[in-house]
């Protein structure tokens, strides 16, 4: 989060038996870029474990699926 530059974009996911978002590529375009570190840090200390077992296939494909919708036109994402 700290390294982030004005022009990068993240997003946040957590996983367990589900996947799920906790900020998408698109709600840190929409925050202010000097209220992106703030907004990002606010989500993850909200974060509470899970006590599910993990399927991280299931996680990176969710998340690839993702990112590939996150990605401008033309782009390799």
């Amino acid at each position: 989060i700290a390294a982030a530059k004005p022009g990068d974009t993240l997003s946040l996911h957590t996983f367990d038996s589900g996947a799920r978002t906790v900020f998408s590529a698109e709600e840190w375009k929409q925050t202010a870029a000097d209220e992106r570190a703030t907004f990002a840090r606010q989500r993850l200390a909200a974060l509470q474990p899970g006590w599910h077992a993990t399927h991280l296939a299931d996680a990176l494909l969710r998340v690839a699926e993702q990112f590939d919708r996150s990605a401008p036109d033309g782009a390799a994402a």
